[in-house]
This record gives structure tokens, sequence and C-alpha cells, in this order.
């Protein structure tokens, strides 16, 4: 299994390795650099796994062809897909308007789905741990991530 170096990536993977090693299995992690551990995994085919943290994209077709394409760099098994998705692809991109391009972005959600190409196990925002002690803890203006600038541990 192929991870990233940083630290809370580091977390990430000790914890599901801890989470795999309680249900039977045995997983050894390599981490590197963001370029080094996609190198590997996405071009070279190396290891089972590849544990990585995923953002937004500012266009939902640019995620669908990441995810479903079968020459897309999240495809590394270069999977077939149904027939009609590629030209469901174009179609997405092709609309000029948003009202357009939201019914073609629908169609394309359909295939996947009626498809099954896609089976999420877990979504984890972050890992977030706390206890009594912990003060100062408080979520950003949005609520989906916490604010560690006035953090401490009450001794």
């Amino acid at each position: 299994m192929y991870g990233w170096a940083d630290q809370d990536s580091v977390r990430r993977n000790e914890l599901l390795m801890e989470q795999l090693r309680k249900v039977g299995f045995r997983s050894k992690m390599t981490v590197g650099t963001v370029a080094d551990a996609a190198n590997w995994f996405l071009v070279q085919r190396k290891g089972d796994a590849f544990l990585a943290s995923g953002s937004g994209r500012p266009d939902a077709v640019t995620t669908y062809l990441q995810m479903f394409a079968a020459d897309g760099p999240n495809n590394p098994a270069r999977a077939p897909v149904p027939p009609q998705l590629p030209e469901v692809f174009k179609a997405a991109q092709q609309d000029d308007t948003m009202e357009n391009r939201r019914k073609k972005i629908a169609q394309l959600q359909r295939v996947v789905a009626e498809s099954a190409l896609f089976a999420p196990i877990h979504f984890d925002r972050q890992i977030h741990v706390s206890s009594d002690r912990v003060k100062g803890f408080r979520w950003n203006l949005l609520g989906g991530r916490p604010r560690f600038d006035d953090v401490y541990l009450q001794s």
C-alpha cells in the first residue's frame, strides 16, 4: 500500500492499517512524496492500494473523468467502462450553459450509478480526537474543518 509522508497522512495510514489488522489483513505502508506515491501506484502499477486525500474539483466532469474514464488516473486497472460513457462525457463537457451542463452531468451520474462504477466504502472528512482536557477547540466558519490556533491541553 502506498501513501503520503506528511504527518496527517501517516496517521491516517496507521489508523487504516490497524483497522485492517483487526479483521485479519496484513499490510505494509510505503510512504513518499505526493508525486512519488502517485507515480509508484498509478504509473508504475506497484502495490495493491493507494491511500490519498482528494480535494474538490472546480468542474464535476473533471472528477468523473479522473474516476471513471478508461484511461483516467483513478482507474489504474483500466477497468472497462460502459459503452455509452465516453459519449456522455463528451456531451457534458460541450454544453455552454449551466442549465444544459447540469442536465448532462445528471445523465453522466445516472450512467455511473446504474453501471455501479463506484462503491464508496467510507468517506472520512477528518480524524478528530478530543477529551475534557482539550481546551479552545472550535470549528471554522463553515463547520467542516477544525481550528487549532487556540487549542491547548489543560494540565
